[in-house]
């Protein structure tokens, strides 16, 4: 009997939707893209229910005559290539031929379309990859794509999508990000009924940051602009010490197609080594304009990654285009950090009596943990100097201990932190400070603010992105509200904890992090006795929250090993 057959249809468009729609986001970057493609200069998106029960996305690009409106919903039907070396050089969003009929598999469709140069249009329903009828119909020149009950036929595929929320957020930030790669369209997101984004179209892309990120962060941005033979970049970066948590501040374009490319993101990072703080990520809208012929962009189905034939060259771009716009602003040579802002190596920054680190650990010697026994033995270490910027020389009975000041402080706040949240001491701001939050942010903000609110941030909606912040932690420094809860709902929002004690994990890590001492503040021996004695008091004194390690150890045998002493 043989055991090879070939799939019927339905399950052969299934399968292929499966790996374009993974979820409504997906949906909408498809139909956004084609819109684009067809020479749209206004987009209109509206969602219900994060795009589960109902996604709408209309334009005013060329439209489709009724031949072509039925032959786009069969696969690989596409106007944008025509012949396997077409592939090379590949200049539209869209050329798989695979979006409408993949989404049309998993979803009931209708899609009207008109030609401007027709005086009737087209109008073809679809449910679950089959044509149900094709009509005549009215309406204004373009195209209008409604999805409703997306993955009613696929309850598996249903499963693995988040809560309306959630969805919502993912739907925003793909619109954000198709706005920015192209400013000169107008952008419109309505979720619910409500409007969440809206673009001028323009042609400005600081117009169009300002409204997808929001014109605080906007208004800290600079300007990058190199070309060289064959290539060229231009965008904007975050002014140095403007860095999230995070990389979902980085979005990254090859001409003109919205990517993800941690290839790109360490080259903008490398450019800033010794200008941003280790551990953040700088914010940044760059555009990349190469030979097509340079790109491929056939190596994912949804075509958010891209392989580069001289990815080296690339790579170079970025990184001088980077460095030297955030050289300029500091008006320093290239390579060099400004010393007013950045300690340079061998320098330490002595801090304020009143702002030394350890005077406000949450709880006094007299509570902390005596029966260290049942955990890992910290060794009995002396220190012996200080190794900058961050790092301090301990002499141990079996060695020489190099202990990271600022992963051991945060190993030490986060489980003074995690133990104490719901009893945190808050500060109340006389002053309450308004903030921007977006997308995943105010999804997270949603979910979690009432969780948020324990560990004593006070939040309130003030509009349909602003909130008035007039609570925080009683150790938040005046000025450093903002960022930490930016930090706090990124980490929420990338994380998405399941349950209330993965979300105390990651608030309390969060806070940990901000407080702790940092690189390049030099501390005394009194100081130093005390951080490695409250490091030894920690259930986990050998590595930080998140995982990296609070010493390194150099045995004597190794040592005497390296001066030929054996």
């Amino acid at each position: 009997m043989a055991r090879i057959k070939v799939l019927e249809k339905a399950v052969v468009a299934q399968i292929a939707a499966g790996e374009v729609v993974e979820r409504p986001a997906s949906v909408v970057k498809e139909l956004v893209e084609n819109a684009l493609d067809a020479g749209a200069r206004t987009v209109n998106v509206e969602v219900t229910d994060g795009g589960l029960a109902r996604i709408t996305v209309i334009d005013d690009g060329c439209g489709m005559d009724r031949d072509d409106a039925v032959l786009a919903l069969e696969r690989h039907a596409t106007s944008k290539i025509a012949a396997a070396s077409d592939l090379e050089g590949v200049r539209t969003l869209g050329f798989r031929g695979e979006a409408l009929p993949s989404i049309a598999a998993v979803s009931r469709l209708v899609l009207q379309t008109r030609p401007a140069d027709c005086d009737v249009g087209t109008e073809v329903e679809c449910e679950g990859g089959t044509v149900l009828a094709v009509r005549t119909s009215g309406g204004p020149p373009g195209t209008t794509v409604t999805v409703t009950d997306l993955f009613y036929n696929t309850p598996a595929r249903k499963k693995f999508v988040k809560s309306p929320t959630q969805e919502r957020a993912l739907v925003s930030e793909i619109v954000g990000r198709l706005a920015l790669s192209r400013p000169d369209v107008a952008f419109r997101l309505k979720s619910g009924g409500r409007e969440v984004l809206q673009t001028s179209g323009s042609g400005d892309l600081l117009d169009a940051l300002a409204s997808v990120f929001g014109g605080s962060l906007a208004r800290e941005m600079l300007p990058v602009q190199l070309e060289v033979p064959g290539m060229s970049v231009w965008g904007f970066i975050g002014r140095p010490g403007v860095s999230r948590s995070t990389r979902r501040y980085q979005v990254f374009f090859i001409n003109g197609r919205y990517i993800k490319s941690s290839y790109l993101a360490s080259a903008a990072e490398e450019a800033l080594v010794g200008v941003n703080p280790a551990g953040r990520h700088p914010v940044l809208v760059l555009n990349l304009v190469l030979d097509p012929a340079l790109v491929d962009v056939n190596v994912h189905p949804a075509k958010l990654e891209v392989r580069f034939s001289r990815s080296r060259e690339v790579y170079t771009l970025v990184y001088q285009a980077v460095r030297g716009a955030v050289s300029r602003s500091v008006n320093v040579e290239d390579g060099t950090a400004p010393a007013a802002s950045f300690p340079a190596p061998g320098r330490g920054v002595e801090l304020p009596e009143t702002a030394r680190p350890f005077q406000l650990l949450l709880t006094p010697e007299a509570e902390m943990r005596e029966d260290i026994q049942d955990y890992f033995c910290f060794p009995a270490l002396r220190p012996l100097a200080a190794l900058p910027p961050a790092y301090l020389l301990c002499h141990g009975q079996d060695g020489l201990y190099i202990v990271d000041q600022h992963a051991a402080h945060e190993r030490i706040l986060y489980e003074r932190f995690l133990d104490r949240l719901g009893t945190l001491p808050t500060r109340q701001l006389v002053i309450p400070i308004t903030v921007e939050i977006r997308g995943q942010e105010a999804a997270a903000l949603a979910e979690y603010g009432s969780f948020l609110l324990q560990a004593g941030f006070d939040v309130e909606p003030f509009g349909e992105t602003t909130f008035i912040v007039r609570s925080v932690p009683a150790f938040v420094e005046n000025a450093g509200e903002e960022k930490l809860l930016r930090d706090v709902l990124e980490r929420l929002a990338e994380e998405k904890p399941p349950d209330e004690a993965t979300l105390g994990r990651i608030l309390a890590a969060t806070l940990a992090c901000h407080r702790a001492v940092r690189a390049g503040q030099t501390l005394g021996v009194e100081e130093m006795n005390g951080l490695l004695a409250e490091l030894a008091r920690t259930r986990e004194p050998r590595v930080c929250p998140h995982g990296r390690p609070t010493f390194v150890r150099i045995g004597f045998g190794e040592l005497e090993r390296r001066f030929g002493r054996e």
